[in-house]
């Protein structure tokens, strides 16, 4: 038995002594990672300039989350997130799948959204990006995190049916944008807690051998990006359990790799803390146009992403013009060029690969990732022709 695991059992113990669980998975994040503010708000690659976004992208609030399940309303994630220099947090209470068809679930939907959306207006937070969302939770095939898109119009879309793909579609069609949270947390058999023995992977990447249903094989065939970094899974999950809290960061990001390749598609890299509580941290960093909701969108969307801290995302990339940044697709029979901070280390295709140039191979995609420190970038795609 390791130290790491008899600290968590002397923990869960403590907490039934007397401690909620939540104030117990609050005072053991206080000493989670923080990473340093970035050293520059704006990053110059090539011809453009970005402002450099920091942010939480799954978190959860009450209301709508249940009161017992989450501690934390927005008012008080908004304190945290100012105490933490966050831009953005985007909030992701959990929502049962398959809602649109039962009009109980459907009723409770529409007015957590609304209460969320009235909360949000009334401290209209200028200073941070407060994004409403929600986490699409399928207790037999994963969960989905939902934002930036409008759910009036995909309920419209949805009507009555049980099959929830136009509301997916309508979704994604109004703006939102879908990722796939904790994809590979498999049961931890033999765990002091009831929580980590539970299977909270994405089924389709997991379990791929069962038959998928139609609206699961959309989601997997349709989501936008990756959670390949959760603060909660790694710092609690990986490093008491596991006794290694590089395990989830390191296994999502070579998913990610092998999706894009297998699913011939832009994949972006993100981060949330999965924060129920008290706590939140930088842990997702944007490169966007302007400080804005939908420049915070479009950076994601274009694969302009970090994770964990902010070092790699001033990688930039080339190979006949100028400097690209992170999330680029280049194409050419020369080489590509990477420039980034000293001591960076270049992954292609989820392999380790030194020198700072990658050598084109004939009609091959390779997915390139540079990681700086505790930093990772998103992927960057040479002579990917599916990507644009």
């Amino acid at each position: 038995m390791t130290r790491n695991l008899v600290a968590a059992i002397l923990l869960h113990i403590a907490c039934i002594a007397g401690c909620s669980k939540q104030g117990l998975i609050d005072a053991a994040m206080m000493s989670a990672p923080r990473p340093e503010p970035p050293a520059r708000a704006e990053v110059v690659v090539g011809e453009r300039r970005f402002t450099l976004l920091a942010g939480d992208g799954h978190c959860h609030v009450t209301p709508p989350d249940a009161p017992f399940h989450v501690s934390r309303d927005v008012g008080a994630a908004l304190g945290l997130a100012r105490a933490e220099r966050l831009d953005f947090v985007i909030f992701t209470p959990h929502v049962r799948a398959r809602f649109m068809a039962d009009p109980e679930l459907r009723a409770s939907f529409v007015d957590g959204a609304r209460v969320l959306d009235r909360e949000l207006r009334a401290l209209a937070a200028t200073d941070v990006l407060l994004v409403r969302g929600f986490e699409y939770t399928d207790h037999m095939w994963g969960h989905v995190g939902f934002a930036f898109g409008d759910e009036t119009r995909a309920l419209e879309a949805a009507g009555d049916t049980g099959d929830p793909r136009p509301f997916f579609e309508a979704y994604v069609a109004s703006g939102g944008v879908l990722t796939l949270n904790h994809p590979l947390v498999l049961p931890l058999d033999g765990a002091p807690f009831h929580e980590a023995r539970a299977d909270m992977s994405w089924r389709a990447f997991t379990r791929p051998a069962r038959r998928l249903p139609a609206d699961v094989g959309w989601l997997t065939a349709h989501a936008h990006t990756i959670e390949t970094f959760n603060l909660g899974v790694s710092f609690l999950r990986d490093r008491l359990l596991r006794d290694d809290p590089e395990a989830s960061f390191r296994e999502n990001h070579f998913l990610l790799d092998r999706q894009i390749r297998a699913q011939r598609r832009r994949l972006s890299s993100v981060a949330g803390s999965d924060s129920h509580g008290m706590h939140l941290r930088a842990v997702m960093y944007v490169l966007a146009d302007a400080r804005s909701t939908a420049d915070l969108r479009r950076g994601i969307l274009a694969g302009r992403t970090c994770v964990r801290g902010p070092e790699a995302c001033v990688a930039q990339f080339r190979t006949d013009g100028p400097w690209q940044p992170v999330g680029s697709a280049l194409s050419s029979p020369r080489a590509l060029e990477i420039e980034a901070p000293a001591g960076a280390t270049v992954y292609v295709d989820g392999v380790r690969h030194d020198g700072a140039s990658v050598p084109a191979r004939a009609g091959v995609c390779q997915v390139v990732r540079v990681q700086v420190g505790r930093s990772m970038s998103g992927p960057t795609y040479f002579n990917c022709p599916f990507v644009t």
